[in-house]
């Protein structure tokens, strides 16, 4: 038959085909293990400084060991905000405090060529800022200022005087007359207003509803600031200071005849001045001061405590406070708010990529809250602990 017939072929042939099999090695691919990557030691988070990011709390350290002592090669999380990284060692990361609150926050660490992530877990960070009052389109703000009550008291553009109270109510309480740049509550609590870019200022004793005109500078002035002896001191724009003494006596202080004056604050017995040097003027952006010489509000010469000009004109400078422990703070209508000026002239972001840009007027409280006046869209006020009062 014909399939006996191929049966000795198939044979042979299948024969052949194993032959040809033991003859040959299978090269197969070695483990996935033989070629895993060793890395570097994993890191550990220990502890982390501040233990509970507190307000005022503008930077945070990260403490443990197998850091990176190159700051690009570790990347850091608060949950899944990623935080800015300042400096760098193998034992300590130092970071801006990231736009997170919350008191169950995990920190984790990655770092280049490290397999294993570190974490720690259950950080806290308070809420530092948020919106304050409510204030519809028509009610805008032309300068306000905080009495010792935490009463926010604010000159409307219609001329409106209003007081809003820390529980939300706003009440309409007098009538400003004009429009207002500058805003102070005096020791006494009287309240006083500059006119813009004016000669007159006025004051609203208790009780009043319409402000008397107190007296007139020797120049246009926007900014101003008082004393405990009760001596005014103002600013304006390519002008002297001008000095109004308790006793009704007036007179011209130190010139800033090239500069624009953005702000005045008195802190342990000097007139400090921050002011924008005219384009094309060799004067020096900065902050400036002029000792009080006496209790008749006699001021010495301006000297130059803070060189800005470093910042350039894309900041925007508009106001400055101080701390009670001397600290500045200068407000911007830039991308960053609020900088921080240390006493070694060091100048950066406080609550960096945090607060709501921007700020054309800042004033500290009785406690520990800044309040920050926005600009362009953003009509209203934002309040910010600072961690420690003002001045």
């Amino acid at each position: 038959m014909r399939i006996n017939k191929l049966c000795p072929g198939i044979l042979l042939l299948t024969g052949i085909l194993l032959l040809a099999v033991s003859g040959c090695e299978y090269d197969a691919p070695g483990s996935i293990w033989d070629s895993k990557p060793e890395g570097n030691p994993p890191a550990t988070i220990s502890s982390i400084d501040p233990a509970i990011a507190t307000a005022g709390a503008n930077e945070i350290t990260l403490v443990g060991s197998n850091f990176s002592a190159n700051a690009v090669d570790n990347t850091v999380y608060f949950n899944n905000v990623q935080a800015e990284i300042i400096t760098a060692s193998s034992t300590e990361l130092t970071v801006l405090r990231p736009a997170i609150s919350g008191d169950a926050i995990d920190v984790i660490l990655a770092i280049t060529d490290v397999v294993e992530l570190a974490k720690f877990d259950g950080y806290q960070i308070d809420e530092v800022h948020g919106g304050y009052g409510l204030f519809e389109s028509s009610e805008i703000i032309t300068s306000f200022t905080v009495d010792d009550d935490e009463n926010i008291l604010l000159a409307y553009q219609n001329r409106d005087l209003v007081q809003l109270t820390p529980d939300g109510v706003k009440t309409v309480i007098g009538a400003t007359g004009a429009l207002v740049s500058d805003m102070k509550v005096a020791s006494d609590g009287s309240l006083y207003l500059q006119r813009r870019n004016h000669k007159s200022m006025y004051r609203f004793a208790d009780g009043m509803e319409e402000g008397e005109e107190l007296y007139e500078w020797n120049n246009k002035m926007f900014f101003f600031d008082i004393d405990d002896n009760g001596n005014a001191y103002a600013g304006g724009n390519g002008t002297y200071l001008s000095i109004y003494t308790a006793d009704g006596t007036s007179s011209t202080g130190p010139e800033f005849i090239d500069f624009d004056v953005m702000g005045i604050r008195i802190y342990n017995g000097y007139v400090y001045v921050l002011a924008v040097a005219d384009d094309g003027s060799e004067e020096v952006t900065g902050i400036y001061r002029c000792q009080i010489t006496s209790g008749g509000g006699a001021l010495s010469e301006r000297e130059l405590v803070y060189d800005l000009s470093s910042l350039g004109t894309e900041a925007e400078l508009s106001d400055m406070i101080i701390s009670a422990d001397g600290t500045v703070y200068v407000a911007t209508e830039g991308e960053h708010p609020l900088l921080v000026v240390k006493s070694d002239g060091t100048i950066y972001p406080f609550y960096k990529n945090m607060l709501v840009p921007t700020a054309v007027e800042i004033e500290w409280g009785s406690g520990n809250y800044m309040y920050q006046r926005l600009g362009g869209d953003n009509n209203g006020l934002e309040r910010i602990d600072m961690g420690g009062p003002g001045a």
